[in-house]
Parts: C-alpha cells; sequence; structure tokens
C-alpha cells in the first residue's frame, strides 16, 4: 500500500485524524486532480517540501526499519556528503516534531469550540502557519547544508514533484504515513478527579476500497489509568493487517501540573508539553469529516441519542452529524457514549463517506492504580517542548 519515496498522494486536511488510502489512478465524481507527472509548475514549493519532510522524517524512537527506509530515501540524491544527508535528516525530524504539536494544538481548540458550541478555529489560518512553518525549516537547511548539497536537495524536491498528485477536492487519501502517524489510541477517560479506574480499548480504523466496500485497515489496543489526582496514563501499540506493530507508546497527563509526557522507552527520553486542562474537563469527541477542510456549506447538527450499558454501566448517547450542504452524500456521523458518573467515553462509532473506526473498552476495573504509572522513571532525559499556545 505505501510506496516510500516513490509516490506520494496529498490532500490539505488541518485535523490530527489522517485517512490512509494509496489512490493512484482513482478519481471521484467532483474531484480535480493535479497530476504533477504533467504539471510540475501546479505543484507549490511549499507544499512539495513539506510532503517529503513528512514522508521521509522520521518522528524519535524510529524503528529499525523506518531508519532504512529513510536510509533509502535520502540516498536517492546520488553523491550527497554524509555530512549533510545527517542534517537533512536531523531537521526534516524536528519538523515532524513540531508539526505534530501543531496539529494536536489545533484539534484541541477545534474540540473546546465543539464543547461551547462557538466557532471552529480558521483552518486556512492554520494552513497559513504551517507554510510558515516549512518556510522557516527550509531556510534551516539553506543555513546548514554544504552550497552544493543544498543546491542537490533543491534539485530533488523538483523532481519528487513529478510523483505528487494534488486534490483540489475531495478524496480520500493522505500522504503516507508511518504507524507512528497512524490515528488512534484515543484518550477516552477524563483527566479530573474522580472514580479511580483502569480499562482496555480496542480500535479498528477503516478505509473505503474502489469497490465502495470498507476494509479494516488497522487496529489499535490501549490501557489507560487514572488516579485519584486525576492523572491518566495511556499505553498504546498499533498493528496493520498483515501482523506489523509499532513501538508501543506511553503518555501520562497530568492535571495538576498541567502537562502532557510521551516516554520514549527506547531512547529514555521524555517529551514534556504544557497544556491547559479545567478541573472540570469533560471529553466530549470530535473528528473533522471527511472533507471538511474544503470550501463546501457545512452544516453540524448535534443530538442525543439513546444509551447504552457497557461493561455493566450506564452510558448516555450522542451524535454529531456533519453534511456538506452543496455536495449529496457527503456526511460524516460521530456516535458515542459518556457516562458522567464515571467521567468517561464507553464507546464511539464514526462514519463517513472514506473512512470508519470504531472505539470500544473491555475489562473495566476499579481501584488505585501504582502510583510509579504517573511518575517519568528517574533515568529518563526530560525534553521541553516549546508551547504553541
Amino acid at each position: 500500500m505505501y510506496r516510500f519515496c516513490s509516490a506520494i498522494l496529498f490532500l490539505l486536511l488541518p485535523a490530527v485524524v489522517f485517512a490512509q488510502q494509496d489512490m493512484s489512478g482513482m478519481n471521484h465524481s467532483g474531484v480535480k486532480m493535479i497530476s504533477g507527472k504533467d504539471h510540475p509548475e501546479l505543484i507549490p514549493d511549499l507544499t512539495a517540501y513539506h510532503l517529503y519532510f513528512m514522508v521521509v522524517g522520521e518522528l524519535p524512537n524510529p524503528s529499525t526499519k523506518a531508519l532504512a527506509r529513510q536510509k533509502a530515501c535520502l540516498a536517492k540524491m546520488t553523491g550527497m556528503k554524509e555530512e549533510d544527508s545527517q542534517a537533512i535528516a536531523r531537521i526534516i525530524g524536528t519538523y515532524k516534531l513540531q508539526w505534530t504539536a501543531m496539529v494536536n494544538d489545533y484539534n484541541a481548540r477545534v474540540d473546546a469550540a465543539v464543547r461551547i458550541g462557538s466557532t471552529l478555529p480558521d483552518s486556512a489560518a492554520f494552513l497559513q502557519k504551517r507554510s510558515q512553518l516549512v518556510q522557516q525549516y527550509v531556510d534551516m537547511l539553506r543555513k546548514t547544508l554544504s552550497p552544493s548539497g543544498m543546491a542537490q536537495f533543491e534539485e530533488h524536491i523538483q523532481e519528487q514533484k513529478a510523483l505528487v498528485l494534488l486534490s483540489l477536492v475531495l478524496t480520500s487519501g493522505m500522504t503516507p504515513m508511518t504507524s507512528s502517524e497512524k490515528p488512534g489510541g484515543y484518550l477516552l477517560v477524563d483527566p479530573v478527579p474522580g472514580v479511580l479506574l483502569s480499562l482496555r480499548q480496542i480500535e479498528e480504523h477503516s478505509h473505503k476500497l474502489d469497490d465502495g466496500t470498507f476494509a479494516v485497515e488497522y487496529t489499535v489496543t490501549a490501557q489507560q489509568y487514572r488516579d485519584a489526582a486525576g492523572r491518566l496514563r495511556k499505553e498504546s501499540e498499533i498493528r496493520d493487517q498483515a501482523g506489523n506493530s509499532s513501538d508501543p507508546e506511553v503518555s501520562i497527563t497530568d492535571p495538576v501540573a498541567g502537562v502532557q509526557t510521551v516516554l520514549l522507552s527506547a531512547k529514555k527520553v521524555a517529551y514534556r508539553l504544557e497544556v491547559k486542562l479545567s478541573p472540570d474537563a469533560r471529553l466530549f469527541f470530535t473528528d473533522a469529516a471527511d472533507g471538511q477542510d474544503l470550501p463546501h456549506k457545512w452544516k453540524v447538527v448535534h443530538t442525543e441519542t439513546e444509551g447504552r450499558m457497557i461493561e455493566g454501566h450506564w452510558f448516555n448517547g450522542s451524535r454529531i452529524e456533519t453534511s456538506a450542504e452543496d455536495v449529496a452524500g457527503l456526511t460524516t456521523t460521530i456516535d458515542q457514549w459518556y457516562s458522567d458518573k464515571l467521567k468517561m467515553i464507553g464507546a464511539v462509532d464514526r462514519k463517513g463517506p472514506f473512512k470508519a473506526y470504531t472505539v470500544r473498552i473491555e475489562q473495566l476495573q476499579f481501584g488505585e492504580p501504582d502510583s510509579e504509572l504517573f511518575e517519568v522513571p528517574s533515568d529518563y532525559k526530560v525534553v521541553n517542548l516549546p508551547s504553541l499556545k
């Protein structure tokens, strides 16, 4: 499915939940595609740089396979000096990390807007920030690489435009991504003092096939814990249909200290980011609808739905339905079930024209988790990420 360094498909989507699908040669009614092979001059330079940074860059703690893939991509620039190749890998990896943080920040503001019924953040302004970030890192590369190395890199980026399909209207494809970028392991438990608990969650993420049916692309299993202070720990792992799995991801959310920390066990590094959490915070699951980044006339309807019993407890139901009023059939629904007593979401069912997923819990248990679960190990190096607020 993924053809790193040999094919790229791009769709602007300023939200964290990205669909993945190889769409080469595929077109939908009403979709205008620009082929970089036929019209490379129509692919903006900053778009090409962003795609390359995201496809070839690696987040911290990459697998051996991911590093080998990156090395193979960089090796396509024949004759590139080793120090230049290493600098490219380091800089685009930092870009990828910062871009991921920007996406998370944007989604947090979307969630807040949905909860209070206010206007959603301006996606155009967000994309402009992305362009500014890309330019910042391109300038960094120019200052870091040798003149010949930068000239070769710029030439390579222009060549890569031939491998880009730029969608001006809705498609279901996205930039191919590594397992660390696949959405999943969603936070289901409110970071508030209350019921002490632990649970296991299972997610199934599907995408639409050419024949119109949906197929499971990957699953996520996660374990979540909440202590008396409202601190949360989430351990998650992604596994695709071929049996390949990601390295486990561990995050700790501390509403008292106002920080969220990601632990990378292989490198013994803890990345910490300041977050603002209300003491009476309540989770409300939301996600960008299929195509919501595009300039359609959108209508969003919130309704209460039938509740259900989950793991022996009652959860109230609600639905968010997002529809494009000017395009038939472009509707995404998100059903979720929330327990005010337990302060948590028990299930999510998201359906759209191009992607779908379900989230469910099992093995719900009550009691104080081990306090060490919420602490950064003493032998870890703590790296404070800059706040994007």
